[in-house]
């Protein structure tokens, strides 16, 4: 099982740290679920399940998808929003708690051995998504991709000349 899940949209990407991704990810599904059927924009039928995959088998990460609308991607940021907020005001995770959420059927978070869990860099991580999403996300320096972590600073990871 790697650690990392390359999160990509139509040509730019980042890195994530499996277990950041993956409580991110937990709570843009919590987020999606809120919005009652039939409003979802097709999207999140769609997008919930794969979100649930990814955040416990991280090698089939997929976060979004190229071929969203711009309504579907008005949608995701707003979920994304939501999320960051809900992150930030939990605070920190304890390894114990984010290892009992039902993420799909009998699979959870893997934490690594993190405890506790610091939430801004999973906030961070959920920005960094977001200006995927929007297009902006700043460019990392030549032959790199940026890397989220549960660091207090973003990292890159050099790139594989081929």
């Amino acid at each position: 099982m790697t650690s990392t899940a390359h999160v990509g949209f139509r040509g730019n990407a980042f890195w994530a740290y499996d277990v950041a991704g993956s409580i991110f990810l937990w709570f843009l599904i919590q987020s999606a679920e809120k919005i009652p059927a039939g409003d979802d924009g097709h999207v999140l039928a769609e997008m919930i399940p794969k979100w649930r995959i990814s955040a416990v088998v991280t090698e089939l990460a997929h976060y979004a998808d190229d071929e969203w609308t711009s309504e579907q991607i008005d949608l995701v940021l707003q979920l994304c929003d939501d999320a960051i907020s809900a992150i930030r005001k939990h605070g920190d995770f304890a390894a114990s708690d984010v290892e009992s959420w039902p993420v799909l059927d009998d699979q959870r978070i893997f934490t690594r051995g993190h405890d506790p869990i610091p939430s801004e860099p999973i906030a961070r991580l959920g920005e960094a998504f977001v200006l995927l999403l929007q297009g902006q996300l700043l460019l990392p320096p030549n032959q790199h991709l940026w890397f989220y972590t549960l660091d207090d600073e973003v990292d890159t990871i050099k790139m594989k000349s081929t």
